[in-house]
């Protein structure tokens, strides 16, 4: 029978996976305070309120790789 994984292995390897884990939060919150975001200011005079969102979903010629592509579009008639 193999021999079981001592108790300081585990508090090492927790130990570990928490660091590693803090690191990986604190490296991603920085880089969202960084991210430099701009919102657009809404004219007076558009009062818009409502749109219209057209949604076609087609077959796809090339298989599926799970990734996501959106395009938007700022088509104004």
């Amino acid at each position: 029978m193999a021999e079981d994984i001592s108790k300081k292995t585990i508090v090492v390897l927790v130990i570990l996976t928490v660091i590693i884990s803090t690191l990986g939060t604190l490296t991603v919150l920085d880089t969202i305070d960084r991210s430099q975001v701009s919102s657009v200011p809404i004219s007076e005079t558009s009062q818009s309120t409502q749109g219209q969102v057209i949604l076609n979903i087609v077959e796809s010629p090339t298989p599926i790789t799970g990734q996501v592509v959106l395009n938007l579009r700022d088509d104004v008639n």
